[in-house]
């Protein structure tokens, strides 16, 4: 039989049989037993002890596409307000078109100024792809975010932060 548990610093949660409440280490304390969750849009009460119907903020991918957009365009060296033109799609792409041409095999050495400014283009591309990849998962987690923290704010930088996981960063957010 399933149970419900709520705790004040971790939310709640179900499980598929009884816990014990009079082992401590099966629980946090200061956990109480509740009735099972009627479904997403609902919070947890812990004055009245109830479940109360709340709405559940419609997810906003647009914002963390243009957030991800902002960030790349920085990284870029555009102006954040800049407009998305034509011009900004071609700087892009010719970072990628000239990360492309470092690639090719070429019949002399690089001077230095040449593999310095490979080097700079590479860590430009590491960046960009890393603001994507993060935007993609923060898109694929979007629902299960916002019913731990209603009010995210995408334009967090700690939730863009790729050296930590996403997975340790959102539990920092609430």
């Amino acid at each position: 039989m399933e149970k419900g548990y709520f705790h004040k610093d971790r939310g709640y949660w179900q499980t598929m049989g009884d816990v014990p409440l009079d082992h401590p280490h099966f629980l946090p304390e200061g956990t109480v037993e509740v009735p099972l969750k009627p479904g997403p849009d609902y919070r947890w009460n812990t004055e009245n002890m109830e479940w109360v119907k709340t709405a559940v903020p419609s997810p906003d991918v647009r914002a963390i596409k243009d957030e991800c957009l902002r960030r790349r365009k920085l990284l870029a060296g555009l102006s954040e307000n800049e407009p998305v033109s034509q011009l900004d799609y071609f700087r892009q792409n010719n970072i990628e078109e000239e990360m492309e041409l470092f690639n090719i095999q070429r019949e002399r050495t690089w001077t230095e100024a040449e593999a310095a400014r490979f080097k700079k283009l590479q860590d430009l591309r590491l960046k960009l792809k890393a603001v994507t990849i993060r935007s993609n998962e923060i898109q694929v987690h979007l629902f299960e975010f916002l019913e731990r923290i209603p009010a995210l704010d995408i334009t967090d930088d700690r939730l863009w932060d790729t050296s930590e996981a996403l997975s340790e960063v959102i539990p920092k957010l609430s």
